[in-house]
C-alpha cells in the first residue's frame, strides 16, 4: 500500500468523524486537515523502518502531575452555574475525573533515540528526544501529539546523519518520506529490507 492510499483511510476517518459529530484536533479546512493527514502518513512510514531498525522508541512512564495541574479549573464551583446539573452534577464529574485517574492511571510518553552501534558512541544508548505527560489512561492515543514527538526522534537521527531536518529536507509534503530516507541512505543508514519505493506517494 503506498502512502497516498494510507493518507486516504486516514482522511475518510477523519471525515467520518466530522459527520459523526465527534472531535477532532483537525477540524479546520478540509484542503488542511488532507496535508495535515498527508504529514502524518509520511512521518509514521519513516517511523516504522527506524522502529525496525530499533533506533527510535515511544514510550509510556508513570506520570505525577498533581491533579489540579492537570485539570486546571474545570471543577471550579464557579463554574456550576454553567452545566445542566449545577453543582450536582460538577461533584459527578469530579468523582468521575478521580475515579478515572485511578483505574487507569496517569501517563508520560518519551520519545527517544540512538543510532547503530559503533556509529556514534554519544548516542550508542537511548536518548530522550521529545516528552509530553498530563495524560489519563489512553487519551494520548487520540490527542495529536504522537506525531510531534515522532518528528522530534526524525530529527534528531538527521542530525546524526548530518541531513536536513524532516520538515526541511522538501517543501513537497508528498515527497518528504522519500527525500528525508534518501538523505539517510547517503549519510551511510543501512535500510535492511525497505527501499525507496516503499516511501513513494504514488
Amino acid at each position: 500500500m503506498n502512502l497516498q492510499t494510507k493518507a486516504r483511510e486516514a482522511m475518510r476517518e477523519h471525515l467520518k468523524d466530522r459527520l459523526r459529530g465527534e472531535y477532532s484536533y483537525t477540524r479546520g479546512s478540509l484542503p488542511g486537515a488532507w496535508e495535515h493527514y498527508i504529514d502524518v502518513t509520511a512521518i509514521g512510514a519513516v517511523w516504522d523502518l527506524l522502529e525496525s531498525l530499533d533506533l527510535v522508541q515511544l514510550t509510556a512512564h508513570p506520570d505525577d502531575c498533581p491533579f489540579d495541574d492537570l485539570h486546571g479549573d474545570m471543577f471550579d464551583e464557579t463554574h456550576a452555574s454553567t452545566i445542566p446539573g449545577g453543582m450536582r452534577e460538577l461533584k459527578a464529574q469530579l468523582k468521575r475525573a478521580h475515579d478515572r485517574l485511578e483505574i487507569d492511571g496517569q501517563w508520560f510518553w518519551e520519545a527517544s533515540v540512538r543510532t547503530p552501534d559503533g556509529y556514534d558512541d554519544e548516542y550508542s544508548e537511548w536518548h530522550t528526544a521529545d516528552s509530553i505527560g498530563g495524560f489519563v489512561g489512553d487519551d494520548f492515543s487520540e490527542s495529536g501529539y504522537e506525531p510531534d514527538l515522532q518528528v522530534a526522534c526524525l530529527d534528531a537521527i538527521a542530525d546524526q546523519y548530518h541531513v536536513p531536518h524532516w520538515r526541511d529536507c522538501t517543501p513537497d509534503v508528498r515527497q518528504r518520506a522519500q527525500v528525508f530516507v534518501a538523505g539517510l541512505i547517503m549519510g551511510g543508514l543501512d535500510i535492511g529490507d525497505y527501499t525507496l519505493e516503499d516511501f513513494s506517494w504514488s
